[in-house]
């Protein structure tokens, strides 16, 4: 209870808030924590024993209580002379008694609301706004009468323009005392930074604390010059510090330097060199990936046995940047140590080490304290440390995949955050939140989270990370400009920070533009498949995954409890299928399998269910018999569906089959069946099939009546497969002539105004091989005339260009003759574009606001591979080659693919090569030396060398050319097809060791490649 004189004073302030908050003052609590919140401002040198009994006893005393929260310049003043007269302990000349006394008001006054009680807080802050509205009004009256308006919300300037102008030393009056200092740096290297010292607070008591930061330096590096272990490593540790969180003062390698030289002085604390361990390895953590959570954390470790007084906070730094590589079992060993470092730290150290142990070691118990002491109507923290611990479990449980109480759990940050002021971690873990229902698949008006977002942005500049320094800004910066070394530990940091402060988007992104960063390296596909599938980037992970040359093992990314990037994992990996190892197959089976049947909810990509069933497709032709059943378990009911009802997943049922039926023949009976019910379900699942003729052809005795019953019923689809078989049945034949007759009556695609794109327009090419000649002479001849009308779309002349490549083969040597003539103008370019493709050419700039798909140059390249097929003298393949040879100039690969095929074509018909084969092995363009490889199986000067480097060549086409060439090779070169199986049948790639001939290896060699 307050005594009578306390009463009193309360009655003379004068006001009812005044008075609830004076009365607060009294409470017992109160001094303790203002002197807990006060080692928030790293005053240094820190406060001794005496000096928190002083503030303790001052605040208690009665007159000073109206200094603590009245906002003048003049109660400033007074309680820094208080302070001064009563709290501060000398230490020599070396201190500035005056200067401390004030930045202690300073740090009293900022934090007095903060130590009281909640309600006793709102009373004070109630009572500065009546303070500040008197002021105002009070100025506004003065002003009025000498004429002049102001605006009552004005914010004043916090930064004096002629300090901006004249430089703070000459604004300030600091000049001649910088000046002294400098003059003493070489000969009195202490005294000097004793007046660096004087100028740096002057500039921070100012409010100048980032022009203050250079002075600071050189107070730090003078004294390290003046060998002053102690004062040297207080000067050097708060710019350390600030370094090591956002990066702004690169100074970490410095000081540790420093430190590592003070180590050697006689009055060197022990602690230093641990000191200068932990500082290199946070430091390296940022650019050096050979840093890992485990060396990290011992240093760490050992600055805190050392008793280093600043190991808490470098502690806390190491911990979080372990759990931000996503090290939980590396943080999970030290956890002793933390648990100590909690016991004994202040309250925004204590909170932010129970959120790592929390989270690292998955307990749920600390959780609910921690859940506990941030309740509303719990005072166990303070409300932006609340916030904090509300944001960081909505982040667990968004990694946990629990997103519904994810978004609960940023709900309620984003509401403590607000009465916080911490308007930018509010903005962003209010895009968390639309980030997390999206990926729960809740339909709504997401964007309106995002609007939101911006206006409580727009707020105000409060935050948790206040820092001066963006560091994914200038990681973008430095990605643009190619600099990759910079790039990398700001993205690091920037990580970091995200995981920090549980802003999510900002971590997903940091993940992505790492992976990009990875990928620009082109040597670290592996980092960059992890970061595109923790951002849930499937298809970047995918495309890296798939181009890597060997397998990147995502086996822990895909048992990650996320949905999406456990889908993304397994996206990734069903890119690389080819390049699964053998012994892993099996382990893979299972796990697709397992998110094949598991739940099928949700409508955003990627769907963990949907990536197994690719998994289980890239895989099909290594699924053994043990798994067959199961397999088809998952299968089967994915089949029969009504007229026009497709699945996400009807690709991969179709790849599973025909890889099935392929590769295991004792199943075929079976799955024959499985390919019916496939062609019976749906048109689309049949026009599949059309893609999978190794399946069909391996499964032909059961599948030709079926077939032949389901043409002769009319399903042009069953024709086809029949007829790309060669299938004379009677049916299959007079249905082929009915396609055949119908794609040469058939109306020109174009007319007056339009343009009409057709699929499957070479498809009567594939189906024709049924007919007597004279009719294929007839659809070659169309497909020409088609392929050269100028009114037609690009895309329509290239697929009828291709028939005619397709039925070039069976054609007469006088129709080929024809037929090249007219091609061999397209080939070197000299096609006219109709006008459609002049006009879509139009809308295919980058920039453009309407983008139309670009097919410049297929026809071309349609025309060069026909011509090559058609050639019947050496005149015609010479200028089938001086047609084809520019294309290797232009740097697109579809072209230099396209000349390669052509060059492989006549050389394989016997024409002279149009290089030599040397020259083509050798040639930097893989596609050239893709056709080299093809040619060993028909060329007959093949150099061994030569061959063997085709054999271990970096692009895996034109390793797969080399092993079909083998069995060709062997009847001509046998030794030299044995040394080839032998370097192929290692590839890490299993079609490549799957299509090495058997016969050419030794026993041990044909054993591993079964």
């Amino acid at each position: 209870m307050p005594t009578g004189l306390e009463l009193l004073l309360a009655q003379k302030v004068g006001t009812a808030a005044a008075k609830a908050a004076v009365l607060g003052l009294t409470r017992r609590s109160f001094p303790g924590r203002l002197i807990s919140r006060l080692k928030r401002h790293q005053i240094e040198p820190k406060l001794t024993f005496r000096e928190k009994w002083g503030i303790r006893r001052l605040v208690r005393t009665p007159d000073v209580w109206p200094l603590l929260w009245a906002l003048s310049p003049t109660s400033l003043t007074d309680l820094a002379l208080r302070i001064d007269e009563e709290v501060v302990v000398r230490r020599g000349v070396a201190e500035s008694a005056s200067t401390r006394a004030r930045l202690l008001a300073n740090a009293v006054q900022a934090e007095i609301m903060g130590a009281l009680d909640v309600d006793d807080a709102q009373a004070g802050l109630s009572h500065q706004i009546r303070l500040v509205d008197d002021s105002v009004r009070s100025l506004d009256s003065r002003l009025s009468d000498l004429g002049v308006g102001v605006l009552r919300d004005a914010v004043p300037l916090s930064v004096d323009p002629d300090v901006v102008l004249r430089g703070p030393m000459e604004a300030l009056g600091l000049a001649a005392k910088h000046a002294q200092a400098q003059e003493l740096s070489d000969g009195d290297p202490v005294g000097a930074a004793r007046l660096f010292c004087e100028i740096a607070e002057r500039l921070e008591v100012e409010g100048y604390g980032g022009l203050a930061r250079p002075v600071r330096l050189q107070e730090a590096r003078l004294l390290t010059k003046g060998r002053q272990p102690l004062l040297a490593a207080a000067a050097w540790m708060p710019l350390v510090l600030k370094d090591l969180s956002d990066g702004s003062t690169p100074v970490c390698r410095e000081a540790a330097s420093a430190f590592e030289q003070l180590g050697g002085v006689p009055s060197a604390p022990a602690w230093l060199p641990a000191r200068a361990a932990v500082i290199t390895q946070l430091d390296r953590w940022f650019r050096d990936l050979s840093v890992l959570s485990t060396s990290l954390l011992t240093s760490a470790c050992a600055v805190v046995e050392a008793e280093d007084p600043n190991a808490q906070e470098l502690f806390t730094l190491a911990v979080e940047a372990a759990l931000a590589a996503g090290d939980r079992a590396a943080v999970v060993r030290v956890r002793t140590v933390l648990e100590a470092a909690v016991a004994g730290a202040e309250e925004d150290i204590a909170v932010r080490l129970e959120l790592v142990l929390a989270e690292a070691a998955r307990d749920e118990a600390r959780w609910a304290r921690l859940l506990d002491r941030a309740a509303p109507a719990s005072a166990g923290i303070s409300t932006k440390h609340a916030a904090l611990v509300y944001a960081r479990r909505g982040r667990y449980l968004f990694w946990d995949n629990k997103l519904l109480e994810a978004e609960a759990a940023y709900r309620a940050a984003v509401e403590r955050a607000c009465r916080a002021a911490l308007w930018q971690d509010a903005a962003q873990w209010m895009l968390a939140r639309a980030r997390i229902l999206s990926r729960a698949s809740v339909i709504g008006d997401l964007s309106d989270l995002v609007r939101r977002a911006s206006a409580v942005r727009a707020s105000g500049s409060g935050g948790l990370l206040q820092r001066g320094h963006d560091p994914l800004t200038a990681a973008l910066k430095h990605l643009l400009a190619g600099k990759l070394q910079a790039a990398l530990p700001e993205l690091r940091r920037h990580l970091r920070d995200s995981v920090r402060v549980a802003h999510l988007e900002d971590e997903i992104e940091a993940h992505r533009r790492l992976g990009t960063l990875y990928e620009k390296t082109e040597r670290e596909p592996a980092a960059a498949v992890h970061h595109y599938v923790m951002a849930g980037d499937a298809k970047a992970a995918a495309r890296i995954a798939g181009l890597a040359p060997f397998f990147v093992d995502c086996a822990a990314l895909a048992e990650h409890p996320q949905a999406q990037t456990r889908a993304a994992a397994l996206q990734a990996t069903a890119a690389q299928g080819d390049l699964v190892p053998d012994a892993d197959v099996e382990t893979w089976i299972t796990r697709s399998l397992a998110s094949a049947t598991g739940a099928r909810t949700g409508i955003v990509g990627p769907l963990p269910w949907v990536q197994g069933f690719a998994v289980l497709a890239a895989l099909a032709e290594r699924i053994e018999e043990p798994h067959l059943d199961a397999v088809l378990d998952a299968v089967d009911p994915l089949v029969p569906r009504q007229a026009n009802e497709h699945t996400w997943v009807d690709d991969s049922l179709v790849r599973i089959i025909a890889g099935l039926a392929v590769h295991l023949p004792a199943s075929r009976e079976v799955l024959s069946g499985r390919i019916l019910a496939l062609f019976d379900a749906s048109d689309d699942l049949a026009r599949e099939l059309l893609n999978e003729t190794a399946a069909v052809e391996a499964c032909l005795d059961q599948l030709r009546e079926p077939l032949r019953q389901r043409a002769e019923s009319g399903k042009p689809i069953a024709v086809q497969l029949l007829a790309i078989q060669g299938d004379t049945h009677p049916a299959v034949v007079a249905a082929v002539e009915e396609q055949v007759r119908t794609a040469i009556e058939s109306p020109p695609n174009h007319g007056a105004g339009y343009v009409a794109e057709r699929v499957g327009v070479a498809l009567p090419a594939y189906v024709a091989g049924c007919l007597p000649v004279d009719r294929q002479v007839d659809l070659a001849r169309d497909f020409v005339r088609r392929a050269l009308e100028s009114g037609d779309s690009e895309g329509n002349r290239t697929q009828a260009m291709r028939g005619c490549e397709v039925l070039a083969a069976s054609l007469p040597d006088t129709v080929r003759r024809e037929l090249a003539e007219l091609v061999l103008p397209a080939s070197r370019g000299d096609a006219p574009l109709s006008p459609f493709d002049q006009l879509g050419d139009r809308f295919t700039h980058p920039l453009g606001t309407f983008q139309m798909f670009n097919q410049a140059g297929s026809l071309r390249r349609a025309a060069v591979r026909a011509a090559a097929c058609l050639a019947v003298d050496e005149d015609v393949a010479r200028r089938v080659w001086e047609a084809a040879r520019p294309l290797l100039r232009t740097g697109n690969r579809a072209d230099s693919l396209a000349a390669a095929g052509a060059a492989y074509r006549l050389a394989e018909r016997g024409f002279p090569p149009p290089m030599r084969w040397a020259d083509l092995a050798s040639s930097g363009d893989a596609s050239l030396r893709q056709a080299a490889a093809a040619l060993m199986a028909v060329h007959p000067e093949i150099e061994a060398a030569l061959a063997q480097e085709l054999a271990k060549d970096n692009h895996h086409a034109v390793r797969c050319e080399a092993a079909v060439a083998c069995s060709a090779l062997a009847s001509r070169d046998p030794d030299l097809a044995q040394s080839l199986a032998a370097i192929l049948s290692n590839d890490a790639r299993f079609s490549i060791r799957r299509s090495v001939p058997v016969s050419l290896l030794i026993p041990t060699e044909a054993q591993g490649l079964g």
